[in-house]
């Protein structure tokens, strides 16, 4: 308060608040709802708003990069996850 040129005095209490939200949270039903590149894309509904990254509408050579880098590994994980749950499991048959 003294920043703006108030006095307080040193009380500090609570306001009972209320607040209601409908039940679909606004989402529109199935029927009505729109595609993903409603959105997410160059011209699309958001192509006018700035001051974040928006999927399919923003590019930056690295975050593309680094998705795919991602997802490439994923890939290379679950193959290397698949190719040991083989083996595994054949040199345990092997043993019985």
């Amino acid at each position: 308060m003294a920043e703006v040129g108030k006095s307080f005095s040193g009380k500090i209490g609570f306001v009972k608040t209320e607040s209601y939200w409908p039940v679909n949270h606004m989402v529109a039903p199935k029927e009505d709802s729109l595609q993903c590149d409603a959105c997410h894309s160059r011209n699309g509904r958001l192509a006018h708003l700035a001051g974040f990254y928006l999927p399919g509408r923003d590019s930056s050579p690295v975050v593309d990069t680094a998705g795919w880098i991602l997802v490439i590994l994923a890939l290379v994980c679950v193959i290397a996850h698949s190719i040991l749950r083989v083996c595994c499991n054949t040199k345990e048959k092997d043993k019985s």
